[in-house]
């Protein structure tokens, strides 16, 4: 009441014309009455608390963050028990930066691991609040596209790891989050835990907790030998695994009633009104920080962007960050908050505010207008808090406006904002041993201090310099083009700044490819049927080629770097190589003259058992698509370490990738042709070179049917490689492990052999004899006779096959064909007697198939399907519509079902097309693109009991929520939503006529909410 009062009062005085004063001269900034603080600034040392790190992989960074390092195990670190006093409940706020996901996990191993309580020492009984990725479950199907998820456990209990409650708010690498949790011991002896997250990325609406757990089982624990403990679990594997890492920092302990008191606060503050649409983009991270109060606004929401900001303005932010010495920057400028905030005074507040780090003294010739000695300035321009202009100008007496001081105080509280002002770098892939395009611009790019000058110098010996280039960093990046230059070297790559020098030995000019997919692309070179150690000793002594090897990482927005190197071809490295790469460099330089004498590189991006979602640029991600917290990770391995490869110039690039979406089913195309779309874009090259190896055979064949999902999945292979320029493709279905089930065929030669000719065609434009294809198909009474080119000297059958040619009967069954090839060498007659009607031929369209028909070159036959054309394909068809919804990973079977809210709630049921489609038989008028749907999964059927009236239905522990739905199957399959659970046994639904006991009642579960695509 006060505070509406409030407002209307000063919307009165706003319409007389007198100003409104800001929040901060009105109220003051949060008060957090926390009983102990932790902020990794002072001069304690880390010994000074409980550690857990074999590996002294825990440390505080120089920015004064605890750092729980790149390890393969369980990392503690915990406060002393005495900082609670004599209760056991207590609340903590912290926050969390998370630099490194890995590449893995699951519940047993999380990224953030955070123990509010544990009976031991050495955390076996405790409970935890867990961050960690977990992998989409797809039915046979490992796809490995993760998607994150928050949980609360008792290990004390037999659940162990397994989540008691589960929520979703996706944390983005280097990004600064805000958590709170609080354990509280209620007066009937249960234990309440709660959790509560909030960041700049995705702003809370309304303060609410994301976890919150009442353990009322015999396994609690009531007492703890710890005070709270903070946490990181690796990924315990040495071949396979990369680790995370994470930041904490600014921890904070409550007592248990002053939490209470903080968080209703944070509740309150949540509900301030702003305008979004005086912030664009900023939005998100003026929401979050007004949430936490570092900003606020003016009565009526805005926040005067145009306006001068004030000393008071910055002195008020600082305080509630909380983050620093805000005692001595007060001390120093509370006579001065009336005045306005130039550059000068705000550096000097933060200088202070962070207890006067040293600046680099290389980089102080700079700023124009800086003195060498004013180290505040300096500090805040070196560290992207404040820049300066093209001139090399700070302008310390520039005022700021308040768009600036909120820019400000968006990159004190969320450092991914700053400018990446430092010394000069540059990514991994520029580096000793690589490999430079030939005959193309070289494009060189790094980080650097904005203003500073880079110069870049290419040579061949010590004093000759082929190439140099400079550039001016502009915030904080920089990338400079030398021209293009024909094959050679070796070359020393030298790179400068005012401070640093860069120096890369051992660089050549050469032939650039790109190795891209999943475990067949990576598979390494001894681990194939054709490997020995004279092939890697005589490719030793060839020297003729490098490989780039990184990390495999995960990620939600691009990182930078992902700890690549280039490589010898010696004995370590050559046997751990992509086997399909290795192969094919050393056949083409057998096939191309020209190539002996020109190094190779291979860069390897690969990564086992990947749908093809995680492979996708963010170049070529529909714009409809919208990243859910829920779901698995959009281009999560291309951001995490294929990303920042690109721009780098390469000849072309081999995809070898299709087993683990074969669930997608047609679905697969549009994402084929997003990825390769994205490639070109991310590479910046529109007519880039890709060439696809259809994937090759595995599972069961089910006969008669179009059930298998493998033959649609080359079909899109080929329609791709037809459809779209400079795509080539080769086929590996003749090369199928013996075994049926086993996914990875150890022949990998002939792949790398027929790669290389494919490459000599579609790259070097020379004429290769290519695999045989289909390319007319007649029929005459009842027999098909199909003509073929790239037959060379003619086909050949190398056995007999039931099922290798196949005839569509009369009843749309598949049957097994006779099979002829005729004396002309290129064409071939397909029938069956008994079926007089044929309706189509295929060849090969298995899951396994059997190869039979090679040309003279011992190339195998494509598949080929008559009733499927691989010139044309109506995408439109996999987009949303009034019968079909589009959503990415729906998790849905057939008979769950949707409602559309944005057409008034319409309910159907649905029928599952693929992963990423599905088909509704009743239509939704107008349904398209960005509706919002809700899902829900259908739980089975049951007769309702006695007491059931026409708004009441009666079933005994029915376990459904307001919101859930229900269809009575015996009044019309009317479907009705729960707009009240009564008890256990009731519900209340609209009222559906006659409704009584007895009736058959479908019932529906909320699952999920999803934006159609």
């Amino acid at each position: 009441m006060k505070r509406t009062l409030i407002v209307f009062l000063f919307t009165i005085v706003a319409c007389l014309g007198i100003q409104v004063p800001s929040w901060a001269s009105v109220f003051t900034p949060p008060s957090y009455e926390y009983d102990f603080k932790e902020d990794f600034n002072s001069d304690r040392a880390l010994d000074a608390y409980d550690v857990i790190s074999p590996d002294q992989t825990i440390y505080i960074t120089d920015e004064g963050t605890l750092r729980f390092d790149d390890y393969r195990y369980h990392q503690w670190f915990s406060f002393d028990k005495a900082l609670l006093g004599d209760t056991e409940s207590y609340g903590v706020e912290f926050r969390v930066n998370i630099k490194q996901m890995g590449n893995g996990g699951d519940a047993t191993r999380p990224i953030i691991m955070i123990s509010p309580r544990s009976r031991d020492d050495d955390f076996k009984n405790q409970y935890a609040i867990t961050y960690h990725l977990e992998n989409l479950e797809m039915g046979k199907i490992i796809a490995n596209l993760y998607y994150c998820k928050w949980s609360i456990v008792n290990t004390n209990a037999p659940s162990g790891m397994e989540p008691l409650v589960e929520g979703y708010y996706l944390l983005e690498e280097g990004v600064d989050y805000t958590g709170r949790f609080s354990i509280e011991d209620l007066p009937d002896k249960t234990v309440k835990i709660e959790f509560f997250i909030d960041g700049p990325t995705s702003p809370l609406k309304a303060y609410e907790p994301l976890l919150s757990y009442v353990d009322d089982t015999p396994n609690r624990i009531i007492q703890g030998v710890k005070g709270p403990s903070f946490g990181s679990v690796g990924f315990d594997d040495d071949l396979w695994g990369e680790n995370p890492i994470v930041e904490y920092d600014d921890i904070k302990i409550y007592n248990i009633e002053k939490f209470k008191l903080r968080t209703e606060a944070l509740k309150s503050y949540a509900h301030t009104f702003i305008f979004e649409s005086e912030l664009g983009e900023r939005y998100d991270q003026v929401r979050h920080m007004i949430n936490q109060r570092y900003l606020l606004t003016t009565l009526e929401g805005h926040l005067n962007l145009d306006e001068k900001a004030k000393v008071s303005d910055l002195l008020f932010s600082l305080k509630a960050l909380d983050m620093g010495n805000y005692e001595g920057v007060y001390a120093q400028y509370k006579t001065y908050e009336s005045a306005f905030l130039t550059k000068e005074i705000a550096s000097e507040m933060l200088y202070i505010y962070h207890n006067r780090p040293e600046v680099k003294e290389a980089y102080k010739q700079i700023p124009q207008d800086i003195k060498v000695y004013s180290d505040a300035m300096h500090y805040a321009y070196q560290n992207g808090y404040l820049s300066i202009n093209r001139n090399r100008n700070f302008i310390p007496n520039m005022i700021l406006r308040r768009s600036d001081y909120i820019d400000l105080i968006s990159k004190l509280s969320n450092p991914s904002l700053r400018i990446p002002n430092g010394e000069v770098a540059t990514p991994d892939i520029i580096g000793n041993n690589a490999v430079l395009q030939r005959d193309r611009e070289i494009e060189l790019w790094g980080t650097g201090m904005s203003g500073d000058l880079i110069t870049v110098q290419l040579k061949e010996n010590e004093t000759e310099f082929e190439s140099t280039a400079e550039k001016i960093v502009s915030d904080g990046k920089w990338k400079i083009t030398l021209p293009k230059k024909s094959a050679g070297g070796p070359y020393t790559l030298t790179i400068k700044d005012s401070g640093k020098e860069i120096v890369y030995k051992e660089i050549y000019i050469g032939e650039v490819f790109i190795i891209a997919g999943q475990s067949n692309a990576e598979m390494r070179l001894n681990e194939t049927q054709n490997w020995n150690t004279q092939f890697v000793e005589q490719l030793e002594a060839q020297d003729n080629i490098r490989f780039f090897y990184n990390k495999h990482l995960i990620a939600v927005n691009p990182l930078e770097n992902a700890g690549g190197k280039w490589y010898y071809p010696d004995q370590w490295g050559l046997e751990v190589s992509p086997a399909i790469g290795t192969y094919f460099a050393n056949e083409l330089v057998k096939l191309n003259e020209e190539l002996k004498t020109v190094k190779i590189g291979i860069i390897r991006l690969t990564y086992g058992g990947a749908s093809i979602e995680n492979f996708i640029p963010p170049e070529g991600v529909p714009k409809s698509f919208v990243q859910r917290p829920d779901a698995p990770i959009m281009s999560g391995f291309w951001n995490g370490f294929m990303a920042y490869v690109a721009p780098y110039k390469i000849k072309g690039l081999i995809y070898y990738q299709g087993e683990n979406s074969t669930q997608l089913k047609y679905s697969y195309e549009p994402l084929l042709r997003n990825y390769i779309n994205g490639v070109r874009m991310a590479f910046q090259d529109s007519e880039l070179p890709i060439l696809l190896v259809q994937i090759s055979g595995y599972g069961d064949n089910y006969y008669e049917t179009d059930s298998d999902t493998w033959p649609i999945i080359r079909a899109i292979q080929m329609r791709t490689a037809k459809t779209l320029k400079n795509i080539g493709l080769i086929t590996s279905i003749d090369l199928s492990a013996e075994d049926p089930y086993e996914i990875h065929p150890k022949h990998k030669w002939p792949l790398g052999k027929r790669l290389a000719q494919l490459a000599m065609q579609e790259i070097y434009n020379t004429n290769e004899l290519l695999s045989p294809e289909a390319i007319l198909i007649r029929l005459l009474d009842h027999v098909y006779t199909i003509e073929f080119k790239n037959v060379g000297d003619g086909l050949v059958k190398v056995h007999d096959s039931e099922h290798a040619f196949e005839i569509l009967n009369e009843s749309n069954h598949w049957v097994g064909a006779t099979f002829k090839v005729m004396p002309d060498g290129k064409t071939i007659e397909v029938w069956n007697d008994n079926v007089l009607n044929p309706l189509g031929v295929r060849y090969d369209w298995r899951n396994y198939p059997d190869s039979v028909i090679f040309n003279s070159s011992d190339l195998p036959l494509l598949p080929f399907n008559s009733v499927i054309s691989l010139k044309y394909v109506n995408l439109d068809a996999l987009e949303t519509n009034t019968f079909k919804l589009k959503i990415s990973n729906h998790m849905l079977e057939t008979f769950d079902a949707i409602e559309n809210v944005t057409r008034g709630g319409i309910f159907r049921s649905i029928e599952r097309i693929d992963a990423n489609l599905v088909y509704q038989p009743f239509y939704i008028y107008g349904q398209s693109t960005g509706d919002l749907i809700k899902s829900y999964k259908y739980k089975g059927r049951i007769n309702s009991e006695s007491g059931t009236t026409s708004t009441l239905i009666k079933i005994s522990g029915h376990n459904l929520k307001v919101g859930d739905w229900v269809r009575n199957n015996s009044k019309a399959w009317s479907t009705r939503k729960v707009i009240e659970v009564i008890d256990a046994n009731t519900i209340r639904v609209d009222a559906v006529e006659n409704q009584s006991a007895g009736d058959e009642i479908e019932i529906y579960k909320y699952f999920k909410t999803y934006t159609a695509e």
